[in-house]
């Protein structure tokens, strides 16, 4: 369904508690043009996968990153989001 939503611009997914890291690479990671992603409660995401999400080049186009509650979230990841998002202005970890 998300490969039919290409152009979108704005995602917010609360309580995200069963995506896996299949779910945000492929189905999160086919959107190009993301300017504002909210995933809030990931604890099935992995260190790898965020990190790998947040070295994608789409990346550089986000202003608003809410990642609170992804507890896998780790320094690679961080190092990720200070790389490669470049316009971010608002940041929730």
């Amino acid at each position: 369904m998300l490969l039919m939503c290409c152009r979108l611009q704005e995602l917010e997914i609360s309580f995200c508690r069963n995506m896996t890291d299949r779910g945000l690479l492929e189905g999160i990671g086919s959107l190009q043009e993301l300017t504002s992603l909210t995933l809030n409660h990931g604890y099935n995401l992995t260190a790898q996968a965020l990190s790998t999400f947040l070295h994608r080049p789409s990346m550089t186009s986000i202003v608003l990153l809410n990642l609170s509650d992804c507890t896998n979230l780790d320094d690679e990841g961080l190092k990720g989001i200070a790389k490669r998002c470049n316009k971010l202005t608002y940041l929730h970890v």
